[in-house]
Order: structure tokens, then sequence, then C-alpha cells
């Protein structure tokens, strides 16, 4: 028995009592979960687009790259047409100008990745920071080998258009 009986009274008897219910606070507490799974839909949305700006990214650096192959292999059949020469010649600087902006862009965000984390983390911290910073090393590394290679591919319309690595002309100088 939890209670000693007072006087008379027996032990078996309650009392219910109930509170009243606000409807003021019910309407408020729906509006929240609405809102509240709202928010969750947008943070998924927001999510989704990220992700695929990140694979954009990564496609147009590897689109990058295989067009630079298909340029260095186009380059050792049409070696002597100059018209050729200069029109790729074009595409070359476009790739290179944005494997630099590539270089630029995850140099910073590696910058940022590593400024996030404290002195103090644990092992589940750790290990998404280098997860983090590590996708952007392989992809920064993507962005220094395009920039070296189409640094390697001969310049525009220049009067010297150098030898490719078979000794012929890229084109006639």
């Amino acid at each position: 028995m939890r209670f000693k009986a007072v006087g008379n009274l027996p032990v078996t008897e309650t009392t219910t009592t109930t509170l009243p219910i606000d409807p003021t606070l019910m309407i408020v507490a729906v509006a929240l979960m609405t809102i509240e799974k709202k928010l969750d839909g947008i943070q998924k949305s927001v999510e989704e687009v990220l992700q695929f700006l990140k694979q954009e990214k990564q496609s147009r650096q590897r689109g990058n790259l295989n067009m630079l192959t298909e340029i260095m292999d186009d380059y050792k059949i049409n070696c002597k047409n100059e018209q050729f020469c200069i029109s790729r010649a074009s595409e070359v600087l476009s790739i290179k100008t944005a494997a630099y902006q590539d270089i630029d862009f995850y140099q910073s965000q590696i910058e940022i990745e590593l400024q996030k984390q404290q002195g103090i983390h644990g092992a589940k911290d750790a290990q998404s920071i280098l997860d983090a910073v590590t996708y952007q090393f392989a992809e920064y590394q993507l962005a220094c080998h395009i920039f070296a290679f189409s640094s390697f591919l001969p310049p525009g319309s220049g009067s010297g258009c150098t030898r490719c690595r078979c000794g012929r002309r890229w084109r006639s100088a």
C-alpha cells in the first residue's frame, strides 16, 4: 500500500481530474508539425539539388578529359590542317580555363572543409571530414590533371604549333 489511510476514508477510492484541452494549443501544435514536415521536404530537395550540381560538375570535368583525349588523337591525324588546329586550339583553351576555375574552386572547398573541424572531435566527425576532404582532393587532382593535359596540347593560332610526340608537326609553321 502506497498511502496510509487517513481517518475513515477507504484507500480504494480515487479522484480523476481532467485537464481542459485548449483548442488554440492544439491548432498551433498541428501547424508546427505541418511546418516541420514541409521543412524536411525542403531540406531533402536542397540536398538533391546540391547532389545534382556536384554530379554536373563531375561529369563536366570527365567530359573535358575525354574531349582532350579525343583532340590529342585527332591532332595525330590532322596536324597539317590549319583550320582544324585553330578550332581545336580554342576548345583546348576553354577546357584549360575551366580546369583552372575547377582548381580554384576545389582548393577553396578543401580549405572550407578543413576550417570547419574543431580541435577535439569524435571518430564519427573525423570520418565525415575525411570523406568530404577525400572527395574534394580527388576532384582537385582531376582538375590539375586536366589543366596539365590542356597545357601539353598545342597553343592557339600562333606561329608555332609544336611537334607532337611522334615527330610530326601539330600544324605547319
